[in-house]
């Protein structure tokens, strides 16, 4: 099933991802229930990816590959979700 296209009300222009600001890897940092949601919170990354072109999304999942690096990751994202 194919997502809506996001668009800006102003203009009716495409929304895309904004740059990331110095020191951001991610725009948003995806937090989940360990035991319950891992599939829920990867179907959002995608659907998000899907309607936000260019959107970074960081999953632990998907994402982490050294736990002590978690603090240092959200640091690095935009929004903390």
């Amino acid at each position: 099933r194919a997502l809506p296209v996001l668009r800006d009300s102003a203009d009716g222009e495409r929304v895309v991802a904004a740059p990331l600001a110095e020191g951001q890897s991610y725009h948003v940092f995806l937090s989940h229930v360990w035991r319950t949601g891992q599939d829920q919170t990867r179907a959002l990354k995608q659907a998000l990816r899907e309607v936000v072109p260019g959107l970074s999304a960081f999953l632990d999942v998907d994402d982490l590959s050294d736990i002590g690096t978690l603090e240092a990751l959200v640091a690095q994202s935009a929004v903390f979700f």
